[in-house]
């Protein structure tokens, strides 16, 4: 296995310039393959002919394993099985190729498109708690709502790993709620159910579109 240093040449296919090109080692930001963070000044290989990257050295891995793991924060929780059941029939209205290992790619685009709507003013995200704490028993009152009887159905654990800013915007949507964690990611997966199947935004689904075609 070889050692690179930055100014070391090598030779490369570049999917761009669709051939064989001479190529310099040199230090960049790498996006992860989800597209969601990156590896800042990791040494890779770079075109010399259209400046893309074309390579990442053996030596590069463990840097770049490092800044995932950093940027990754872990959100965990059981809901009755119906709410997977939504997520799932909203992933396959955009691409039917969706699969259940999609899901953290599909909430975490709308959990983006949420806080992108509440800054703009086109969403009011604590109007979510408003209706729930008209109940004395919160959670209940939610299921009654989305017609979810928790008591009959199966609970199942849905396990997300967000990046850094996604995992800060859905903690800043959940406080402006003035949900619970779980009741809020109930909520916010009938609402995607709601902008995707029920009422479609064309904004959101043309977004999800376009990223599923390239990411599923």
């Amino acid at each position: 296995m070889k050692f690179y240093q930055e100014g070391d040449k090598s030779r490369a296919i570049c999917s761009h310039c669709e051939g064989l090109v001479q190529t310099t080692f040199t230090r960049r930001n790498v996006p992860f393959d989800d597209g969601l963070g990156e590896a800042k000044g990791v040494l890779v290989s770079v075109c010399d002919v259209c400046d893309q990257v074309v390579g990442i050295p053996a030596q590069s891995t463990p840097a770049i394993k490092a800044a995932r793991e950093a940027a990754v924060v872990s959100i965990e929780t059981r809901l009755p099985a119906s709410y997977l059941d939504r997520l799932d029939q909203a992933m396959h209205v955009i691409t039917t190729a969706a699969a259940t290992k999609h899901r953290k790619m599909f909430l975490s685009l709308y959990i983006d498109f949420l806080a992108r709507e509440q800054r703009a003013g086109e969403r009011t995200i604590f109007t979510w708690g408003q209706a729930a704490c008209t109940a004395v028993d919160e959670e209940t009152h939610l299921d009654h709502l989305f017609n979810v009887c928790p008591h009959k159905e199966e609970s199942k654990r849905l396990s997300l790993k967000l990046n850094a800013h996604i995992a800060s915007e859905l903690d800043d949507l959940q406080t402006r709620s003035q949900l619970s964690r779980t009741d809020f990611i109930k909520h916010m997966i009938c609402q995607m159910q709601n902008d995707v199947v029920t009422s479609p935004k064309e904004k959101l689904v043309q977004e999800l579109t376009l990223f599923a075609r390239a990411a599923v």
